[in-house]
């Protein structure tokens, strides 16, 4: 291989390593607000709305229809499962 060929090879696998990172990170920052949400509805009187909009979610319906995904129950769901 050729000089150029290694460098172009190397910068390849250093994009895979960042989008690699990259997609960790965004899944480690998805799992705490799923348990920041959990210990919310456990623990407070927020609405679903404000909850999702502490979280940075841009709207509750999107929450709301995120969080069964992973959850397997509506937000809504959980917080009576645990009353």
């Amino acid at each position: 291989m050729r000089y150029r060929d290694n460098i172009v090879n190397l910068n390849e696998r250093a994009l895979d390593v960042e989008r690699i990172e990259k997609a960790s990170y965004l899944h480690y920052l998805q799992v705490l607000k799923r348990h920041k949400a959990k210990a919310l509805l456990a623990s407070t009187s927020l609405s679903i709305k404000e909850i999702a909009y502490s979280l940075n979610y841009d709207s509750a319906s999107y929450f709301t229809s995120t969080f069964p995904k992973k959850m397997g129950y509506t937000p809504l769901q959980y917080r009576m499962s645990i009353k």
